[in-house]
């Protein structure tokens, strides 16, 4: 059973979709401008990650342009919160997930 997990955005001063929970796997998917580079990597609201815990999530991956990366989810709660204006968020460090797969430029040239 697929379940939606929100969150409060300060910044936005909207509530906003996280990702999603499928049995024990969470899946977020991001464009590039959600990648932190002073964290060099991603994140994920602290509330939500409490959240996730209970409901038994395990892994959790991120879906970019370039790839799947997977990490598990006691990763992220070990990590202290950070608050850069959309609230508090733990941020893991791409270096310290597994990059499942990588996707090929889907960008087709024109034959002429």
């Amino acid at each position: 059973m697929l379940k939606v997990f929100k969150t409060w955005d300060k910044k936005k001063g909207k509530i906003v979709v996280v990702g999603t929970l499928e049995g024990t796997v969470f899946t977020k998917i991001v464009s590039a401008k959600h990648f932190m580079v002073i964290e060099e990597g991603y994140g994920i609201q602290s509330y939500t990650l409490i959240q996730l815990l209970e409901a038994g999530c395990k892994i959790i991956e991120i879906i970019t342009k370039n790839g799947r990366w997977r990490s598990e989810l006691k990763q992220w709660i070990e990590l202290p919160g950070k608050d850069y204006g959309h609230g508090l968020q733990s941020f893991l460090p791409v270096r310290k997930m597994e990059m499942v797969s990588q996707y090929a430029n889907r960008k087709m040239r024109k034959e002429k």
